[in-house]
């Protein structure tokens, strides 16, 4: 972060250095009224960008499929409660690991060493006094 403030209190003049501190003030002001005090992020960690990233497309992904889905209820090909039960059957996270799966091509296999080899009891070559 370089020495910028990682997030600030949107109620009081605090600032903080990582999420944790964020999360303590929170936690402590949590008695002075009916919530606690508001904290607005201003550096996200690279961890949390790339949540960040990936939940706004599986948000989009999603308001794209349910807005597909209500037109064929809106056709009148399915009822809402034809979708509901559709959709119990599916664990997003699986259906990710599938398409990875069929769709991330195979490692490279890892080459076979060239050059002396050990055989089978012998200990490996020490080159490292060889240039001295």
């Amino acid at each position: 972060m370089s020495g910028e403030q990682y997030a600030h209190c949107l109620d009081c003049p605090a600032t903080f250095a990582d999420r944790a501190e964020m999360n303590a003030h929170l936690s402590s002001t949590f008695g002075d009224g009916p919530s606690s005090h508001r904290a607005r992020v201003d550096n996200p960690t690279e961890a949390e960008q790339r949540q960040s990233r990936a939940s706004m497309a599986v948000s989009d992904a999603l308001d794209r499929a349910v807005e597909s889905l209500d037109r064929e209820v809106e056709y009148g090909r399915v009822t809402a409660e034809d979708i509901r039960d559709a959709l119990c059957h599916y664990d997003l996270s699986d259906e990710w690991d599938a398409w990875m799966r069929e769709n991330t091509p195979a490692p490279e296999p890892t080459p076979e060493p060239t050059g002396p080899q050990p055989i089978d009891g012998d200990t490996p070559f020490d080159l490292e006094g060889l240039n001295a």
